[in-house]
């Protein structure tokens, strides 16, 4: 797949478009800022990059990343910005750019003595 960007866009949300030829050669245009690169890191410094929709539910993105580390559900917590994820927001809901930095950290439960 080859992309070409039409109209000099910068990613500022202005509505340029991105030329994208998929496999077959056909041409498809798509709004640049409808999708965005996205990191999770692991606490042991490991990085998974993917390329998201702005309107993809985190619990997806999120699922990816369990399948992709083979580790069970819910035993881990994502932080971003200092909060931790709920699943059932989008990536433009929590207000996430392109290249953001989502942090996964092992769940800790119980404690004391």
């Amino acid at each position: 797949m080859q992309r070409v960007k039409i109209g000099g866009g910068d990613g500022d949300g202005s509505g340029k478009c991105e030329s994208i030829t998929n496999l077959e050669g056909a041409l498809v245009l798509s709004p640049s800022n409808s999708t965005f690169n996205l990191c999770i890191k692991s606490q042991d410094g490991e990085e998974f990059y993917y390329r998201v929709g702005r309107e993809k539910r985190m619990i997806v993105v999120i699922s990816w990343y369990y399948a992709k580390k083979n580790v069970y559900f819910d035993t881990l917590c994502f932080v971003y910005n200092g909060r931790q994820i709920k699943t059932s927001k989008t990536l433009a809901q929590l207000g996430m750019e392109d290249w953001d930095i989502i942090d996964a950290m092992s769940t800790q439960i119980g404690g004391g003595y």
